[in-house]
């Protein structure tokens, strides 16, 4: 028996660095990792996912969690992401990655660049975290929160009689239902 025929081909290595390299992992946490983490006959069997799998239990050692975008970020490159890709990612998980570990978003980001379709099940989940606020009653009358002349957020904005800005009582004049810009064009007039 040839001692050759049970090494992995490069074909084998190749395909999973380039994996580990397109989610963003540094070249020198993945020589380490196949040199150390996985073995021969790991690498020959397992598919990219069990790869990634195998990587992130090889190189989770003491990872807690994050409440801050910079926890995040520092528990990205712990694993082994170059600081570009871990700000990438944070970013795009920037108000949800605190619903579960930073391990199994990294797992669900790998998977998404498996193939076309785990990639739209990432997005759905993704989606199913965006929190949309509830329109209140000025949204749904078309009136809006936010005075259009000072930019506060006022609850009792109106709109003005005379040129349909929406203004908070700061800056809708007293006894009139005109804002103060058309109050002074008036009395320049």
């Amino acid at each position: 028996m040839n001692v050759d025929q049970n090494l992995p081909s490069n074909n084998d290595y190749s395909n999973k660095e380039i994996f580990l390299k397109i989610i963003g992992i540094k070249y020198s946490f993945i020589w380490k990792f196949f040199k150390n983490g996985i073995t021969d006959n790991e690498l020959i069997k397992f598919d990219l996912l069990q790869t990634l799998r195998k990587y992130l239990s090889y190189f989770d050692k003491g990872m807690r969690d994050s409440w801050t975008d910079e926890e995040e970020i520092e528990n990205y490159r712990k694993i082994g992401f170059t600081a570009k890709s871990a700000k990438f990612y944070v970013n795009m998980l920037k108000e949800i990655y605190t619903q579960d570990t930073t391990i199994n978003w990294i797992y669900r980001i790998g998977k998404s660049h498996v193939c076309t379709s785990y990639k739209t099940e990432f997005e759905n989940f993704l989606k199913k975290f965006e929190e949309k606020p509830e329109k209140t009653e000025f949204e749904l009358s078309g009136i809006k929160l936010k005075c259009d002349q000072c930019l506060k957020k006022d609850l009792d904005c109106t709109k003005c009689g005379q040129c349909a800005m929406v203004c908070c009582k700061r800056c809708i004049g007293m006894n009139d239902d005109k804002c103060q810009v058309c109050i002074w064009f008036d009395n320049t007039s």
